[in-house]
């Protein structure tokens, strides 16, 4: 959620007994952000994979509908200002139709297979 602050904050465990504290609402979509694009739930989320896989990179409209995101009515413009302004490993890359994606500045997982398909 957001704090009238301008904080924001998440839970930590099922139980709402623990919580994630984060100066921003930008701080707060890079975290989450950061996590979805990681190697180790790139690894494990398919359906994530593919888009990176086929795409080379992510539509911000589908990042902006994850859970944790939606939940603070994350718009792409504030997708945009978070990657543009605190991300070292992501970048934005605009299409020739006008849609903004976010991908992995490495480039990870490129036409790689999934861990689950090499027996990894």
């Amino acid at each position: 959620g957001l704090l009238s602050d301008g904080r924001a904050f998440a839970q930590k465990t099922a139980r709402k007994d623990n919580y994630f504290l984060f100066p921003s609402k930008s701080a707060y979509i890079m975290y989450f952000t950061h996590y979805y694009f990681s190697r180790e739930n790139l690894d494990r989320d398919q359906t994530m994979r593919r888009m990176m896989v086929d795409n080379a990179a992510v539509p911000v409209e589908k990042i902006i509908e994850a859970p944790r995101l939606a939940s603070i009515g994350t718009t792409s413009e504030d997708m945009k200002k978070a990657v543009e302004t605190c991300s070292p490993i992501l970048c934005l890359v605009n299409a020739p139709d006008g849609r903004c994606f976010v991908k992995r500045i490495d480039g990870y997982p490129g036409n790689a297979p999934s861990p689950a398909n090499t027996g990894s």
